[in-house]
């Protein structure tokens, strides 16, 4: 059962106008412009495809995992495993339901990282194409759908953060030890700058704060549950923002790109 926690409440939404989300639909997300409304619901044959308005965009055989509104508001990005290969594609839809395969690539297995408004036609993601055993990442245009990689990167590093230019700057580290550690990418190499608990279940990048020069992290590392911590990018040095001491805090959105504290988080536990 969930339970939630707000550092700061403007408005609740009543539970009989969510119940019929909560029941049936998935990932619902508005529009940037919040005029559209999208989510995850079954079809007539009971596979979760991509809803906008009460209409459904797609018509996928299989169900679709996850979705992305682009900044333009009039198109999202999803990702679909056609042959539950474990090859899930990245696939764009406009309004009028008309999709695409932007990565029509045979063998290859691709995640989403992000998209920027400072390149609104392009997206930020992961996949397998040089070498089956690493997800390297590529900038992709969502047009003409040529790709450009991003990085050295390999599959070791997960949880990538990138900044405004789509270029990845900083992510979690698994080593095949078990270690753990948060890195920066400075000068085309990536540096550890913090260590994590090999035990340390989900370890998520939030976000950057204070001008860049802090990483907001979900983790458990020195907590008796997850929490919220910034560590400084030069230092190392962590910060606690939040944590609760029974309950792991899944989840956390930001009021104000500086000057972070622990009164510009709304946090959801369970």
């Amino acid at each position: 059962m969930f339970s939630a926690f707000f550092a700061a409440v403007t408005s609740m939404v009543p539970l009989e106008t969510m119940a019929p989300i909560i029941s049936e639909h998935a990932q619902p997300k508005y529009s940037n412009n919040e005029k559209h409304f999208a989510y995850l619901a079954p079809d007539a044959r009971g596979a979760y495809n991509l809803h906008v308005d009460g209409k459904c965009l797609t018509h996928a055989r299989r169900a679709i995992s996850q979705f992305f509104w682009e900044p333009d508001d009039e198109h999202l990005l999803y990702l679909y495993d056609e042959e539950g290969s474990e090859n899930a594609h990245l696939f764009r839809v406009n309004l009028d339901g008309v999709s695409e395969d932007l990565t029509p690539y045979s063998d290859v297995h691709v995640e989403f990282v992000t998209m920027s408004e400072s390149k609104p036609n392009q997206a930020l993601i992961r996949m397998n194409l040089r070498d089956s055993r690493y997800l390297d990442c590529y900038q992709i245009d969502l047009v003409s759908k040529e790709v450009c990689p991003a990085s050295e990167f390999v599959d070791c590093r997960n949880n990538v953060f990138a900044d405004d230019d789509l270029l990845p700057i900083v992510c979690i580290n698994y080593q095949p030890n078990g270690q753990k550690f948060l890195e920066v990418y400075e000068d085309r190499e990536w540096h550890p700058i913090w260590t994590l608990d090999p035990d340390d279940w989900y370890p998520t990048v939030m976000r950057l704060s204070n001008g860049g020069q802090k990483v907001v992290l979900l983790t458990a590392t020195g907590l008796s549950a997850r929490g919220v911590v910034a560590i400084d990018k030069k230092t190392g040095a962590c910060e606690l923002l939040f944590s609760h001491p029974k309950l792991d805090c899944i989840g956390c959105y930001f009021d104000g790109f500086q000057g972070l504290t622990s009164s510009s988080l709304q946090y959801l536990l369970y």
